[in-house]
C-alpha cells in the first residue's frame, strides 16, 4: 500500500508539474525541477502525515472484528483511541502489528480498571478463572514466562499466542467483552473501600500463613532475591485463595482487585 501512495503522489507531482512548468515557458529542464520539488515535499506528507493516517486505518479495521474491542469502540471511544495509539507504537518499533494479540494485553488494562469494579460478578469471576489457566499454562511452560505476563511493563510484553490454544485466547477475549458488557448494562455499586481493605488484610493473613515472609512480593516489583518461579508460584495461589472465598467476599476482591 505505501508503493502505492508514492505511485499516486508521483503522478500527481507529474500532473502538478505540466501547468506550471508552462508558467516557465514550459521547458523540459524546468519541469524536471518542478517535479523533483513537488515529489519532494509529497515524499514528506507521505512520510509524516498520510501513511501513519493509513496504517492508524488499517489497525482499527482489524482491530475492531475482535470482539471485545469492537465494543470499546462502540462504547467508549476515548479509550478505545488510546488503546489504539498504544497499538501503533507498538507497530513503529516491531514492524508487524498484526502479532499484537494476549501477548499485549496491557493494553487492556486501562480498560479493566474501569469496568472491573462496577461490572457483575459472574463476569468478573469467569474472567479470573481464565486468567488462572493462562497463568498455570505459561508456568508449565516457564515460569519466566508467566513472569512476563504478569508484569508486561516491567518484564514483557510475550507472545502468548505461542503457548495458548485457539480456544483459550478466544475465552480470553470473549470473558473480557463480557466484563465490559455487565458494566455498561447490568452496572453494580463499586465495592466498599473499608470493606476492601479488610478483606486484602484477611487475604493478606491468610497467604502470610501459608508463604511466610515470601508474601511481600505480591506488593509488586522489584522483586529481592526471589526469582520468576516462586514470583509466579505465590500469584497463581493467592488466585485460587481468592476464587476459594465465599461468594460475597469472592466478589468484592476481585472487583476491587483490577482497580488497585
Amino acid at each position: 500500500m505505501k508503493i502505492l501512495i508514492y505511485i499516486l503522489l508521483g503522478a500527481i507531482a507529474g500532473i502538478i508539474a505540466v501547468p506550471l512548468s508552462k508558467l516557465w515557458k514550459g521547458e523540459k529542464k524546468t519541469w524536471s525541477v518542478l517535479f523533483f520539488i513537488i515529489m519532494g515535499l509529497f515524499t514528506l506528507l507521505a512520510k509524516f502525515y498520510l501513511i501513519p493516517q493509513y496504517e492508524i486505518w488499517d489497525i482499527k479495521r482489524e482491530i475492531v472484528e475482535i470482539p471485545v474491542y469492537k465494543l470499546i469502540s462502540e462504547t467508549d471511544p476515548q479509550t478505545f483511541n488510546l488503546i489504539i495509539d498504544d497499538f501503533y507504537n507498538f507497530h513503529k518499533k516491531n514492524k508487524n502489528y498484526r502479532q499484537l494479540n494476549l501477548a499485549t494485553k496491557q493494553n487492556l488494562e486501562m480498560v479493566l480498571a474501569k469496568y472491573a469494579p462496577i461490572t457483575s460478578n459472574r463476569s468478573i469471576n469467569e474472567y479470573v478463572e481464565i486468567l488462572l489457566r493462562e497463568l498455570k499454562v505459561l508456568n508449565r511452560k516457564d515460569s519466566k514466562l508467566c513472569f512476563g505476563f504478569l508484569f508486561p511493563k516491567e518484564f514483557g510484553p510475550i507472545k502468548a499466542t505461542k503457548y495458548f490454544d485457539k480456544s483459550l485466547q478466544e475465552e480470553d477475549l470473549n470473558a473480557l467483552a463480557k466484563v465490559i458488557r455487565d458494566a455498561l448494562n447490568t452496572p453494580q455499586e463499586p465495592p466498599n473501600p473499608q470493606e476492601s481493605d479488610r478483606l486484602f488484610q484477611e487475604l493478606a493473613d491468610q497467604m502470610y500463613r501459608a508463604w511466610g515472609k515470601d508474601t511481600q512480593i505480591l506488593e509488586g516489583p522489584p522483586f529481592a532475591g526471589a526469582g520468576p518461579k516462586k514470583v509466579c508460584d505465590i500469584y497463581i495461589d493467592m488466585i485460587e485463595t481468592i476464587l476459594k472465598l465465599p461468594p460475597e467476599k469472592r466478589s468484592v476482591v476481585l472487583r476491587s482487585f483490577f482497580s488497585l
